[in-house]
């Protein structure tokens, strides 16, 4: 059960969690999510997705500083789509209250091996020589829809975003992986401080701190870690180790449903 859990075994899980994240620029809420469901079954999907979107904004804040540190990050992109994630967030938060248990766990995992296969499939398309990104009429209007359903979509499941975000970013407004990446990990940060925000006001992480605090420190060392170790690796690799990763945690997640 996961009160068993001590708070260095949390403080480790957000270390991996937090390097594997943001080395993809997912934040690492996609596999924290179904390592809750499995530790204790009995948790609602709302107190799941409130501790997931906490310790994501933790890590997406130090991955983003770091990347920022590193002159990745494309700003007038990461403050468009932040802007539009906003809106997507509440209308995720309040799906998700409506949601049971039951319902939450295949739906979770049916998107992550539709993703999985989806950038499995389109890896040899993700090493793209460095280009400019410009933010015109069309990648603006691309990418204000794009943020308003991945904002849904991600704070319904509590995955921050990332992970739907960076493959979108890819293949349909043509950026260079290490650039999606570092720009999807700004929006991260700026979707799972105000998802949390509203969590917080709902009371859903009430009696969670205990678990979220050691997670959350461990997710900022390794988000720092996987800042580093992500220009070690070229663009096909990430979403190939992407991909592997997301069908892994979605058949784990089904054989425990």
């Amino acid at each position: 059960m996961m009160q068993e859990l001590i708070p260095i075994a949390w403080g480790l899980l957000g270390i991996v969690t937090g390097t594997a994240g943001t080395i993809v620029g997912a934040g690492g809420g996609f596999i924290l999510v179904p390592v809750l469901m499995m530790i204790d079954p009995t948790l609602p999907p709302t107190t799941v997705t409130a501790v997931s979107l906490a310790v994501v904004a933790a890590n997406a804040t130090s991955g983003s500083i770091a990347y920022a540190l590193k002159g990745r990050v494309v700003w007038p992109f990461a403050a468009w789509f932040s802007i539009w994630s906003l809106p997507g967030a509440a209308l995720g938060i309040w799906l998700v209250a409506r949601v049971p248990r039951q319902y939450f766990a295949p739906v979770f995992a049916v998107l992550l091996i539709a993703l999985a296969l989806y950038a499995g499939v389109r890896s040899r398309g993700a090493e793209k020589k460095g280009h400019e990104v410009v933010l015109g009429k069309d990648n603006a209007t691309k990418g204000a829809l794009m943020s308003v359903g991945v904002g849904t979509l991600a704070t319904f499941l509590g995955i921050g975003g990332g992970i739907v975000h960076v493959p979108l970013m890819v293949y349909w407004l043509q950026f260079p992986p290490h650039l999606a990446t570092a720009t999807s990990h700004v929006v991260l940060a700026v979707t799972a401080l105000g998802s949390t925000a509203m969590h917080m006001t709902r009371g859903d992480l009430s009696g969670q701190w205990h678990r979220v605090i050691p997670l959350g420190l461990g997710m900022i060392v390794g988000a720092q870690i996987g800042a580093g170790l992500s220009t070690r690796v070229n663009g096909p690799w990430i979403m190939r180790v992407l991909a592997v990763g997301l069908i892994i945690v979605a058949v784990r997640l089904l054989l425990a449903h």
